[in-house]
């Protein structure tokens, strides 16, 4: 996140795993507090936690620092962190190997994850809207996550990741 979106300018960030049996605790996001969880039973094939932990990091900085509204534009926030989670991922484990890879089965955070929800449940809420507006949690979750993640993949594909590195950092800064 330092290299590619902006300095994380607090002198620590406490990451907590969450034990089994309070795993609705895991995956929250507090100003310079991350909670994230082992999946039980865990594989080495598996990479939940890693995604979590990444995307919970993430929201250090497009909650935390830009100070996004989520309730007003959640793709703001959720969506663009989708998209910076998805390239991490990507960067430290391979494209198309960042959520699972196993054997000859492998899929990336940003296919894995997003496109079943996208292509599962279709939506016709525009993206860009108050929470509260969305017809559906499923709308809301497609709409703030997956749609913004897919849009940003593609500026990426066209535009190159240098660019979008570029747009990143002028977003934050």
């Amino acid at each position: 996140f330092d290299r590619n979106i902006g300095r994380y300018p607090y002198p620590r960030l406490v990451i907590v795993d969450c034990p089994e049996g309070a795993e609705e605790a895991g995956g929250m996001e507090y100003p310079t507090l991350v909670t994230t969880m082992m999946p039980w039973p865990a594989f080495k094939w598996q990479r939940e936690s890693e995604d979590v932990t990444i995307h919970e990091i993430g929201h250090q900085y497009f909650y935390g620092m830009l100070a996004s509204n989520e309730f007003e534009e959640a793709w703001l926030d959720e969506g663009i962190n989708s998209f910076t989670e998805a390239a991490i991922a990507d960067e430290i484990y391979g494209r198309r190997r960042s959520w699972f890879s196993l054997g000859p089965w492998r899929a990336s955070d940003a296919g894995y994850y997003s496109m079943p929800g996208f292509l599962s449940r279709p939506v016709t809420d525009p993206v860009v809207q108050p929470a509260w507006r969305y017809a559906s949690p499923s709308s809301y979750a497609v709409s703030s996550y997956s749609r913004p993640l897919f849009l940003l993949r593609t500026a990426e594909e066209l535009l190159g990741r240098e660019a979008m590195d570029r747009g990143l950092r002028l977003y934050f800064e």
